[in-house]
């Protein structure tokens, strides 16, 4: 059985919120969300503008994918197909729609210019508060506890992302899931887990979500193996059996990305031509020496 936390200091969690509203306001003016391009820089005949052009991700991609998906649910009809792009190309199967995402569901009343900076702000809230409840459960104080999670909710990694809505919306899940996984390994219910790990997988971002995964999976062992010898094998099935259930309600976004990565060009790279782009091991040094 789980250790039940003391009461004291869980209303802390609600000043998670309040301090990343000051730290990220909310813009409810539609057309003046967080954004890091200028959009007057697509004219190409245009003359030399001023201000930031960070990423035009959001611009380029992501809003237009939030106008299409609006736009097809609003009509009551699933997107599967793109067809103002190129000669069309598949829609719900790009992971990156989130078309069954949860957080975008619930953004649905509002329109795309305006759900694009709440979903900012959301995700910066599921990450902060994320952190404190891992933190607390590992057993710090509900004031360290909270610095933490804040901490890991304004950390540079995420704040750069801001444009760039799924690299924002997977990490965010990261503390909750550790934090879910962790209690499964050590006795509670598997539900949460499940329900968490659901949200992440649909949050967009591939690589991400399998650095995640593999995160989550040894950090349930480990845990597990911390109390096994009283709790048996027992809370480890069922936290593998709560990931694989998130896994399976995620389906209705796995199984047509799954059918769209066997058409694409990239299934020709052989291993090597993969690892041509990739870090080498000897790069882990930079953790720790900048």
């Amino acid at each position: 059985m789980m250790p039940r936390r003391p009461a004291s200091g869980s209303l802390l969690v609600l000043l998670v919120p309040l301090v990343l509203l000051l730290l990220f306001p909310i813009d409810f003016a539609p057309g003046r969300y967080l954004v890091t391009y200028r959009a007057d820089r697509f004219e190409p005949w245009g003359p030399p503008r001023p201000g930031p052009s960070f990423n035009s991700d959001c611009l380029r991609s992501y809003y237009p994918r939030r106008v299409m998906t609006d736009a097809a649910l609003e009509a009551g009809r699933i997107p599967l197909w793109d067809l103002s792009s190129f000669c069309g190309q598949p829609y719900l199967a790009n992971y990156q729609s989130g078309v069954f995402y949860p957080v975008n569901l619930l953004l649905l009343p509002f329109s795309p210019e305006r759900s694009l900076g709440l979903s900012v702000w959301i995700h910066l809230m599921i990450a902060g508060i994320g952190g404190m409840l891992l933190l607390r459960g590992l057993g710090l104080s509900p004031g360290v506890a909270l610095i933490g999670g804040l901490l890991y909710a304004a950390n540079g990694a995420l704040a750069v992302r801001t444009g760039q809505v799924t690299m924002l919306a997977t990490p965010a899940w990261i503390p909750l899931v550790l934090h879910l996984a962790r209690r499964t390994a050590r006795g509670a219910g598997a539900l949460p887990l499940a329900l968490a790990y659901f949200c992440m997988v649909l949050s967009g971002f591939p690589p991400i979500l399998l650095w995640a995964t593999l995160l989550a999976a040894a950090w349930t062992l480990h845990e597990w193996l911390a109390c096994r010898r009283e709790a048996g094998p027992l809370p480890l099935l069922r936290a593998g059996a709560g990931f694989l259930l998130g896994a399976g309600l995620a389906g209705v976004q796995l199984v047509p990305t799954a059918e769209f990565l066997l058409h694409s060009d990239r299934v020709r790279f052989t291993y090597q031509e993969l690892l041509s782009s990739s870090w080498h091991p000897a790069a882990l040094l930079r953790l720790v020496v900048p």
